[in-house]
């Protein structure tokens, strides 16, 4: 973007002069205008890439000059730094195609964010390339947009980091646009030539999501009747998108940090090793450290894919983009639709900036689709709007008639928030209280769920995480050493564990009995856990139901031996 040239117009000669150093420190080629006449004269051969203006000029209005170049077919964003900022004269000019507007005395990092945003902002909506971006095309739906504090932060952030090759976290809640900033990471990286190769680590399960990543030889398992190459050599010099990563399993988990020190890997089946040199991205929409702490999540591999962190901004806390995402999707839906001139009232956009959007961008662009599929004509109006939002759904909008109390008040608040978020989680932050606490006062008042998500209370196991098929291979894990002495803690835990797996184990095929046994009191007799009646009586069970009749094997009559496991066998 440096060396493209901004205009400023500006009667005030200090003030012009100022804002020409603050841009030329930052390498912009500058143009200086005193008056609108000197501005059209300097905007007609084309070549202004970018317009700062004063709104009020001594011969005439900065917004005459955004509309005269429409007229004129010269049109390029202009950024209006005026002393004369009012919230109508800010609205007015949006409304009209500002790319942003900021009042004096405005800082040399705001001019500064301002003009690189509205340019970059600029070349993707128009197809056009910066001097820095890649030859590659843009796709709408991949463009980022916002004006907003949080985001001009975070597209500095992005352009920081892009031309390093370090890997980067990017956390934030779901359909925020996690994957598109990545897109743009890898746009303005020096990997931009090569492939962006995106996973979603839960849409795979984790016995298939190996074979996702390093691929397998021919001949590896049965149905293997040709090589498959994985997305570790598809992205080779490109990058890498592990969305959800927190999804994966603690076994992909150790093989994926091993490719990442090594820079190198070995297909399913296969012998020889496979050099990659790709750079990886990874998106989460909960705390890793969280996960980190309970042991889902190795820690070792946490520091490896967070050397850079990026933390995307939920779309209630930047309402003020609503506006430029609306215009955005409409353009895109212009093109699909086969509709034209699509516009939306003052009246529908007040009542889309007053909305929460617990699905953030994801959720307003199907809410703009349906709306553009509903209306008749090409203006899109209250009545469009889907019926949670046109009601109103805000905490703000909650009215009580005088004599409620404060109970009666906050349980209505929190019924309206647990029906309008999708989990637990998200309506706890928002109602700035602990998730033990929401559980705690969801009980108290005896509240439905609704259409909240069931997530875990604290301290308690996921199903979803520990399936019996995951129980059952922790088990055998531990109990054959293959795990890192690190991840051995896991059995330095409350037993109920074991016992679970136990239980588990006891349901699965026959095939998996004797491995669960010797896995089991192998567990007991090395890691010295504590057991109980309790615990023993499925571990016992098991015992009884897969050796019933038969001869115990000498590796089994070797740990019975010890007093631990005999113990178990006594207890059952």
């Amino acid at each position: 973007m440096h060396g493209r040239k901004v205009l400023i117009v500006e009667d005030h000669q200090e003030s012009r002069e100022s804002l020409a150093t603050a841009l030329k420190k930052a390498r912009f080629d500058v143009l200086e205008a005193g008056s609108l006449k000197a501005a059209y004269s300097m905007t007609s051969d084309g070549q202004v890439a970018v317009i700062v203006s004063e709104l009020k000029l001594s011969d005439g209005d900065g917004l005459s000059l955004l509309g005269q170049l429409k007229k004129n077919g010269l049109e390029c964003p202009i950024v209006f730094v005026t002393a004369f900022g009012t919230m109508s004269s800010a609205i007015q000019a949006m409304k009209m195609g500002a790319a942003d507007f900021l009042t004096k005395p405005a800082t040399a990092k705001d001019l500064t964010e301002a003009v690189s945003t509205a340019l970059r902002r600029w070349d993707q909506q128009h197809g056009r390339e910066s001097l820095e971006a890649s030859a590659q095309a843009i796709q709408p739906q991949n463009v980022v947009i916002g004006v907003s504090r949080a985001m001009r932060e975070l597209f500095s952030l992005v352009e920081r980091v892009a031309p390093y090759g370090g890997n980067v976290l990017i956390c934030g809640e779901s359909g925020s646009g996690k994957e598109v900033i990545a897109r743009e990471i890898h746009r303005f990286s020096p990997r931009r030539d090569h492939p962006f190769v995106p996973v979603n680590c839960a849409s795979v399960s984790d016995e298939l999501l190996e074979n996702e990543l390093f691929g397998h030889e021919r001949g590896a398992f049965t149905g293997a009747n040709e090589k498959k190459i994985g997305v570790f050599e598809t992205a080779n010099e490109g990058t890498l998108f592990l969305d959800e990563i927190n999804e994966m399993g603690l076994r992909s988990q150790a093989k994926l940090l091993r490719a990442l020190e090594r820079k190198e890997f070995r297909r399913l089946g296969g012998t020889q090793k496979v050099r990659t040199n790709l750079r990886l991205i990874s998106a989460t929409n909960v705390s890793l450290e969280d996960e980190v702490g309970t042991r889902r999540f190795r820690e070792d591999l946490y520091y490896r894919i967070k050397v850079v962190t990026l933390i995307v901004p939920p779309l209630r806390e930047r309402k003020d983009d609503i506006p430029y995402l609306i215009k955005a999707f409409l353009a895109e839906l212009e093109r699909t639709s086969g509709k034209s001139n699509l516009k939306i009232t003052p009246e529908a956009l007040a009542r889309l900036q007053r909305y929460l959007w617990p699905g953030n961008v994801r959720e307003l662009k199907n809410v703009v689709e349906s709306m553009v599929l509903m209306t008749e004509g090409d203006t899109l109006d209250v009545d469009n709007l889907p019926q949670n939002i046109r009601g109103g759904v805000n905490a703000k909008e909650i009215k009580f008639p005088v004599g409620v109390t404060m109970e009666e008040a906050e349980k209505e608040i929190i019924r309206r928030y647990l029906e309008y978020f999708p989990t637990k989680k998200q309506a706890a932050h928002v109602l700035r209280i602990g998730l033990r606490t929401l559980h705690h006062k969801v009980k108290k008042f005896g509240l439905p769920w609704s259409g909240c998500k069931s997530l875990r209370k604290p301290s308690t196991i996921r199903s979803s995480k520990y399936s019996k098929s995951k129980w059952l291979k922790i088990v055998l894990e531990a109990g054959l050493g293959i795990l890192h002495h690190k991840d051995s803690a896991l059995f330095s835990l409350p037993f109920r564990r074991v016992s679970k797996a136990a239980t588990i184990a006891l349901l699965s095929p026959a095939k998996y009995k004797s491995n669960a046994v010797f896995a089991l009191l192998s567990a007991i007799s090395n890691h010295q856990c504590k057991i109980c009646t309790r615990d023993a009586i499925p571990i016992g069970k098991l015992v009884l139901k897969t050796w019933s009749g038969k001869k115990f094997p000498r590796t089994f009559s070797n740990l019975a031996s010890s007093k631990k496991t005999a113990s178990v066998l006594r207890l059952a």
